[in-house]
């Protein structure tokens, strides 16, 4: 049986969802408003291009509002998004990887839009120890 000969990526751009995020003690009163971008990257064969995909565009954006009103409250959009990417891989075990990009809808400072971007692979994820609770608000690449 042939391998997979393409990548197949899944964009839903602009999906908006309330969900409970951010550091500030106004945000942690109620659900604020966010906007995903999210491209998920799926292996493909040439028998499954025919076949007119495997993905449910709209069933995964329903998904993906549902998982965040049922999150409870996140520190950290990074924190949010890891949560999401790694509840992707177990819903949709077709998903080989995935980038989420995520922002708060508010308007912050002197930036239109500010967020993340989240991209991950199953595989590599998959490889990484988990994150001892304590360095929940590390700064990237800072050691102890």
């Amino acid at each position: 049986m042939p391998g997979p000969i393409a990548t197949v990526s899944v964009f839903l751009d602009a999906v908006q969802a309330d969900a409970r995020v951010g550091l500030h003690p106004e945000e942690k009163l109620a659900p604020q408003p966010l906007e995903l971008d999210v491209a998920l990257h799926l292996d493909a064969t040439a028998g499954d291009i025919r076949a007119g995909g495997y993905l449910d565009y709209d069933g995964y954006c329903n998904w993906l509002a549902g998982r965040l009103a049922q999150e409870p409250h996140t520190d950290l959009l990074e924190q949010l998004c890891l949560r999401l990417a790694e509840q992707t891989f177990q819903a949709f075990p077709a998903v080989r990887a995935i980038t989420l990009r995520a922002h708060k809808a508010k308007l912050r400072g002197r930036a239109r839009r500010m967020g993340i971007a989240l991209s991950l692979d199953r595989d590599l994820l998959a490889l990484q120890p988990p994150v001892p609770a304590d360095r929940n608000h590390a700064t990237l690449g800072e050691t102890s």
